[in-house]
């Protein structure tokens, strides 16, 4: 459990312009099964529960009721210079504040490593992923001073699903550790900012909450390099 007060003042200490209250609960129980014959599995169930109160003058967002809860299963498998792992996972979340939303996926992944010899690896995966828009993206209504621009959301706005593939490559020596990694992600009904010309306040830009299709495509590489045990020398770069 844990309790978030955000307050900020205006012109008066003794008023708060802003007093938010969050309180959240996560919860999560697992069961991983012993390894037999090589193969190894486990499930369990996790999600949260918050409640959030407007104490202040001003609401940047409504007041709130979320419930989050999600189940999975995952199954791996070692065969030779083969490791094949696999999973599904169901999610189901709702939300109450003006509006009521419910919010349900199902989501997997299954994948694959070969260990070509001692320094190379070769990894491919293939998920489904699953987002349900937040409260910020559904009900949103007034200045964001975090981005300096007004911001609108929308109750319609549905949850996003995605198909990414990724493929890499590892390489690990006594004194040099690499990898490189390609992916590919399309995403049905991404969540986005868009500029609208309305002006809600004056001296900040206004910008609403929408949704259409994307794809990504990029590469993360990093290298590691340590002549000695306790001295590394390390590079990550990534390019979307």
């Amino acid at each position: 459990y844990q309790q978030n007060c955000r307050q900020e003042f205006e012109e008066s200490a003794d008023d708060y312009e802003v007093f938010f209250k969050l309180h959240t609960v996560t919860y999560d129980v697992r069961y991983l099964t012993q390894e037999f014959e090589g193969w190894k599995m486990a499930a369990g169930v996790n999600g949260m529960w918050q409640k959030s109160q407007n104490l202040g003058e001003e609401a940047l967002i409504p007041e709130y009721r979320l419930f989050d809860f999600g189940g999975y299963a995952t199954v791996s498998k070692e065969w030779e210079r083969w490791t094949l792992n696999g999973g599904v996972r169901y999610d189901h979340r709702h939300l109450k504040y003006d509006h009521t939303k419910d919010f349900d996926g199902v989501t997997g992944s299954v994948g694959a490593v070969w260990n070509a010899n001692e320094h190379w690896n070769v990894r491919m995966n293939v998920a489904r992923g699953f987002r349900a828009p937040n409260m910020s993206e559904l009900g949103a209504d007034g200045v964001h001073e975090g981005t300096v621009r007004y911001e609108i959301g929308s109750p319609n706005l549905k949850a996003e699903y995605s198909w990414q593939a990724d493929l890499g490559v590892d390489f690990t020596s006594q004194c040099v550790e690499a990898q490189v990694a390609l992916f590919a992600n399309r995403i049905s009904n991404y969540i986005f900012t868009k500029r609208d010309d309305v002006v809600m306040e004056e001296g900040y830009k206004t910008y609403e909450y929408t949704q259409g299709d994307a794809r990504l495509l990029g590469f993360e590489a990093g290298v590691d390099v340590h002549p000695i045990h306790r001295l590394h020398f390390g590079n990550t770069f990534s390019y979307v």
